[in-house]
């Protein structure tokens, strides 16, 4: 992924099979040698100098040792090492433990250790503003040569020192400029965050209560849709190809979801999400955050269905949600732990079919339950 959220390789099962495969990931305005083992396929324009790489391997059954002796191997085969390095090495990837660790060189502002717990909700305009210009400033932020309105903002940007070759000093504005920067920043957090817990009808699609963000495959300058998908799940995919994601905030009734309460999610076998890979319902804090718990789990998800982990009853799967474990045996079976206080879930459904996409899916909702 660039940080635009553009993904420009997905690469596993349900797009190219499993066998062991090497991609060339090449960066912006490359323009060195290209060896000739890679077929055109396997060849990636990066169109960009920043790129994040997210890697999954399934595990079906996590009380399977020699399952997860097996994932940490398929981990440990999986390398990303520079070209040359790769050429060195009679072209094969060099593990990790035997790479060099480059610590990074690059500029910080006084408060970036304090904002890397909870970033998003701890920030100030300031910091926002101070952090946009440290970001235009760094020599791997490539920009979209070709995007009219990526520059009309970045013109708009430099009347008040923001862009590249410019110094951001917040002090040094006038009051009645910060004042407008602080309302701005503050009422586009507020239209971010209600985009994704009321369900913007512009970007997203309601499936029984759950928002579905519309994956554009293109989020360069669709600033809100970028915001919505980081604000909800970071790395989050560009396009339906890969996976989508289902959000709420709400109970059936409405009400906030809150581990002070207890809740079912109740799925018919029958009627299960479609899906090509796997599913799962991860369960976060109110900001989108995992929460420790005793079982260490953090969500419920189709491996362990068929994995014979979970309680079935007749033809329905019954998710437990709440924050103490429940007395009853089976129920502790499928118990998802809760937070004590707000709390959210953002579902996830791996090779999706179409009905997850456009919401005609009857997602469950999550009931209360009654004292």
């Amino acid at each position: 992924m660039n940080q635009y959220g553009i993904f420009p390789l997905y690469a596993g099962n349900q797009f190219n099979g499993t066998d062991a495969r090497s991609y060339l990931i090449l960066p912006d305005d490359y323009e060195g040698e290209i060896p000739g083992d890679f077929a055109a396929t396997d060849v990636v324009q990066a169109r960009t100098n920043t790129l994040f790489t997210n890697v999954r391997y399934a595990l079906g059954d996590p009380t399977d040792e020699s399952e997860i002796a097996y994932v940490n191997d398929l981990q440990e085969q999986t390398t990303i090492t520079p070209l040359s390095e790769w050429l060195e090495n009679d072209r094969s990837g060099v593990p990790r433990a035997e790479q060099l660790v480059v610590p990074g060189d690059y500029e910080t502002i006084p408060r970036m250790a304090e904002l890397t717990e909870q970033q998003v909700e701890n920030q100030t305009a300031a910091d926002f503003f101070t952090l946009l210009d440290l970001a235009l400033n760094d020599s791997s932020m490539s920009l979209i040569d070709d995007s009219l309105k990526e520059a009309a903002m970045l013109e708009r940007l430099e009347q008040i020192g923001i862009g590249p070759g410019l110094e951001f000093d917040w002090s040094g504005l006038e009051t009645d400029v910060q004042e407008a920067l602080t309302n701005g920043f503050e009422n586009g957090f507020e239209r971010v965050r209600a985009a994704v817990v009321e369900g913007n009808s512009d970007i997203m699609v309601d499936m029984n209560g759950w928002n579905v963000i519309q994956n554009t495959g293109d989020f360069r300058t669709d600033w809100l849709t970028r915001a919505a998908m980081a604000d909800f799940g970071f790395a989050g995919p560009d396009s339906p190809a890969s996976h989508v994601g289902g959000i709420i905030f709400t109970d059936a009734n409405g009400d906030p979801l809150d581990g002070s309460n207890r809740y079912t999610i109740t799925f018919d076998l029958e009627d299960l999400p479609p899906v090509t890979e796997f599913w799962e319902i991860p369960i976060y804090d109110a900001q989108g955050y995992f929460v420790e718990n005793e079982l260490d789990r953090y969500s419920i998800n189709s491996y362990m269905l068929e994995e014979g982990l979970l309680h079935t009853d007749g033809d329905e799967l019954v998710i437990y949600v709440q924050h103490e474990e429940p007395d009853d045996p089976e129920q502790a079976t499928n118990w998802l732990p809760a937070p004590e206080g707000g709390m959210r879930f953002t579902a996830r459904f791996f090779g999706p079919h179409w009905s997850l996409i456009d919401g005609s899916y009857d997602m469950p909702e999550v009931v209360p339950v009654e004292e």
